[in-house]
């Protein structure tokens, strides 16, 4: 063969390939070239430059891997056998090479490779498999993977790569996997991913990328799993998806996309899962899905389709899993469902199904978990419930369901969570559940069920939640619960349970919430509840208990949520204690004594502060100012004395503060004025003195305001007009004086106006006719004078009018002579209603023509 016609090299990855070899192809002609001018056999030369060309291939690979190490910080990974050794590269850990040594192949799953891919992987010609998941990787992807043409398998997934796919990746004409899951990849699903024909694995999963799914993947008639799960891809469900005659798994999860489920997907004979779960798809489920006669998982939940569930559904005889959860759907659950005897898991909750539920489920067999609740079903729970012996966790809350909870369910030894809450059932809670010892969830709360509460349940050992609140359950708590110690949520709230709270509920150990509020509970709070050191959310409240708070709840590091307002609780409020974590705390409605403790002021996290009701006295501690998290201040009704803190300014997240009937006195602090997020502001009845400060004109948020009954004097300021949010004003019972503002006729969404008791002249404004939505208007017992402005008989919404003890004139507004008020206030006032004017009528022609 003449050397013109000689192959450069022997390839079978492609052009590409060839390309990448033309310099090392190059020096080794040279080589022979000048071999053959001093008299050597060019044939022979020719095949030792060949060989050159190899080991220069060889060399090029040792190079690429060399920089991969040092790239990814190679001394740190988890194994590195024989690696930069002078072994041959093949006996690298995850390096596999052919016979002549180049490699094929490099696998380092879960490595604990660092840092940047290098541009240098792009060098390894040969290389088919890459696969470098779980690691560390992060930036971009390097382009030059898309020189590697005869790459099979790319698996980088489980890494913080980022950036988009490089348009490079279209020359891998051979890849049949690509694995890129779980990264941080952005921009959108590459078209040309369609014209790489070999592919039968995409995933591309929990990743940020965008725009819409590409109908060129309709092409790639060798898929069988197509991946885009979790990214933020928007736009329709392409029909041409329907297509992919070999897809068994489409995961298009957890995205933005809209419109139709395509009927053109019941064509897909060979699929097995479908996933189009949390986007926000919308119309009916196509029947034709009906026709995926392999399907074992249909996963539907989580958007806005509406209908009913399609009959046909009931022909997926292979189907595992129906989860409908969250959508619209209504109508009737489909007796034809229960055609699906392998199935293990229905969802169907969340929805508006209405009707019974059909007795053909009975044939379910095999169903280990139902989710019915959130609906509108209705009868009975059926008592074939109790022949699904496989029931691990049923849950029928939220729906209508009525009756007694059947006997048959005791059959279900198998049951794990029942959820039977918020329907309407009645009669007694059953004696036998405690035979189902598997129970780890038991709620039946928000019922209508009566009797006692069975000591049975005390045997239920692997019980962590325990709910029989809000029912109308009588007796006394039965000392055995306390022998739940795996119980970690114990609500009995809202009935009529009576009696001393047991002392064996200390032995509760790994409870975390213990709700025992809206009872009947007597005696003092047990000192032993200090034993649940991991108790959380702790509510006593509304029941009879009595005597002191004990301190050593203080001592409860993890609670977060206390409520022991609206019992008996007298004494002092525990001083001392370690309660980092406490967000809501409410003691009001006691007969708690002594001084608000200062320390309260250390409660970091403290969000809702409630003390009203009570008999507490002293000053209110300025540490209170430390508060920043404070939403709620509530201190109303108690013997509080002093002037308010100026600290209390700086509690900027407040939406709430009561200081109200108390024995408060000196000024207003101009410093509440900071308290920009605060709607309800109730400083009534106390001993407040001097000016109202302007600086409450900043509280735009502002729903209720109620200063009345101090000693506040000189004029309402001006400001109070920028409080357009004000539902309720009340200055009544004051020393006020001037005239009253016409800026309060800004307040537009003035339900209550309150000025009564004060000493207003002047007329009253017209401007106050503009609070079209006004029910109650309090000018009484100041001194008004002149005549009713007319405007206010636009006022027709008010329920409650007084205008006594003032000197008023002229007529009342016509418009009154309708209202349907309380009281009899408009006669004291001594005026006449004004005439109704007849309705102007237009003026007649004069009669003068041409």
């Amino acid at each position: 063969m003449p050397l013109r016609q000689m192959p450069l090299c022997h390839s079978t990855g492609g052009p590409g390939r060839v390309r990448s070899r033309v310099a090392p192809v190059a020096m080794a002609l040279a080589l022979v070239l000048a071999v053959s001018f001093h008299g050597a056999s060019p044939w022979a030369h020719a095949a030792s430059g060949i060989a050159a060309v190899a080991s220069a291939d060889v060399s090029m690979d040792r190079h690429a891997l060399v920089t991969l190490y040092h790239a990814t910080h190679g001394p740190g990974w988890a194994k590195a056998r024989n690696w930069l050794e002078d072994t041959p590269i093949g006996e690298w850990e995850g390096v596999k090479t052919d016979e002549t040594g180049r490699v094929i192949g490099l696998v380092l799953p879960s490595n604990g490779l660092t840092g940047e891919l290098p541009t240098e992987l792009g060098l390894l010609s040969e290389l088919q498999v890459l696969d470098l998941e779980d690691n560390y990787l992060s930036g971009d992807l390097p382009p030059g993977i898309g020189n590697l043409a005869g790459l099979r398998v790319l698996r980088l997934g489980d890494n913080l790569l980022s950036g988009p796919l490089p348009e490079e990746f279209a020359q891998l004409s051979e890849l049949t996997d690509l694995n890129l899951h779980f990264n941080r990849l952005s921009g959108p699903v590459p078209a040309f991913l369609g014209s790489l024909s070999k592919l039968r694995v995409v995933d591309l999963r929990n990743n940020e990328l965008s725009g819409a799914v590409p109908v060129e993947l309709g092409r790639l008639s060798d898929l069988t799993h197509l991946l885009l799960r979790s990214n933020g891809l928007s736009g329709p469900v392409p029909p041409a998806l329907g297509g992919l005659g070999n897809l068994t798994w489409l995961d298009l999860s957890f995205n933005r996309l809209s419109g139709g489920i395509p009927a053109e997907l019941g064509g897909l004979s060979d699929l097995t899962v479908l996933y189009l779960s949390a986007n926000e798809l919308s119309g009916e489920i196509p029947s034709e899905l009906g026709k995926l006669d392999n399907l074992r998982i249909l996963n539907l939940r989580l958007n806005q389709l509406g209908g009913e569930i399609p009959s046909e559904l009931g022909d997926l005889r292979k189907l595992r899993i129906l989860n409908l959860w969250r959508n619209g759907l209504s109508g009737e659950i489909p007796p034809e469902l229960g055609r699906l005897t392998n199935l293990r898991r229905l969802d169907l909750d969340q929805n508006d199904l209405s009707g019974e539920i059909p007795p053909e489920l009975a044939n379910l067999t095999d169903l280990r978990v139902l989710w019915l609740q959130g609906n509108r079903l209705s009868g009975e729970i059926p008592a074939w419930l109790g022949e699904l012996s496989e029931l691990e966790r049923v849950y029928l809350q939220n729906n209508l369901f009525s009756g007694e909870i059947p006997s048959e369910l005791r059959n279900l030894t198998k049951l794990e969570r029942l959820w039977l809450s918020s329907n309407r059932l009645s009669g007694e809670i059953p004696a036998w559940l405690g035979d189902l010892d598997n129970l780890t969830q038991l709620n039946l709360g928000t019922n209508g069920l009566s009797g006692g509460i069975p000591r049975e349940l005390g045997s239920l050992t692997k019980l962590w939640v325990l709910n029989l609140g809000h029912n109308n359950l009588t007796g006394r708590i039965p000392r055995e619960l306390g022998n739940l110690e795996a119980l970690e949520q114990l609500d009995l709230g809202g009935n009529d349970l009576s009696g001393e709270m047991p002392y064996e509920l200390a032995g509760l150990v790994s409870l975390e919430r213990l709700l025992l509020g809206g009872n009947r509970l007597s005696g003092e709070i047990p000192a032993s509840l200090a034993d649940l050191t991991r108790l959380e959310r702790l509510h006593l409240n509304d029941n009879r208990l009595s005597g002191k708070i004990p301190f050593e709840l203080a001592s409860l590091s993890r609670l977060e949520d206390v409520d022991l307002g609206n019992n008996r609780l007298s004494g002092p409020i525990p001083d001392r204690g370690n309660l980092p974590n406490l967000s809501r705390l409410s003691l009001a409605g006691n007969e708690l004594s002594g001084p608000i403790p200062a320390a309260i002021g250390r409660l970091e996290n403290l969000v809702h502060l409630r003390l009203e009701g009570n008999r507490l006295s002293g000053e209110i501690p300025a540490e209170l100012g430390e508060l920043s998290k404070l939403t709620t201040l509530s201190l109303g009704n108690n013997y509080l004395a002093g002037e308010i803190p100026a600290e209390l300014g700086r509690l900027t997240s407040l939406v709430h503060l009561d200081l109200s009937n108390n024995w408060l006195w000196g000024e207003i602090p101009a410093e509440l004025g900071r308290l920009t997020g605060l709607e309800y502001l109730d400083l009534y009845h106390n001993e407040l003195t001097e000016h109202i400060p302007s600086q409450l004109g900043n509280l735009t948020n502002l729903i209720e305001l109620n200063l009345g009954s101090n000693r506040l004097d000189r004029r309402i300021p001006e400001e109070l007009g920028e409080l357009v949010n004000l539902t309720t004003l009340n200055l009544e019972h004051n020393a006020l004086w001037g005239e009253i503002p016409e800026e309060l006729g800004n307040l537009t969404n003035l339900v209550r106006l309150h000025l009564g008791g004060n000493g207003f002249r002047g007329g009253i404004p017209a401007e106050i006719g503009h609070l079209t939505g006004l029910e109650e208007l309090d000018l009484s017992r100041n001194r008004l004078t002149g005549d009713v402005p007319a405007g206010l008989g636009d006022l027709t919404g008010l329920t409650h009018l007084y205008l006594a003890g003032n000197q008023l004139s002229g007529c009342l507004p016509a418009g009154w002579q309708s209202l349907d008020l309380a009281g009899e206030d408009l006669l004291l006032v001594g005026l006449d209603f004004c005439p109704v004017l007849p309705a102007t009528q237009p003026a007649e022609p004069d009669g003068t023509g041409p």
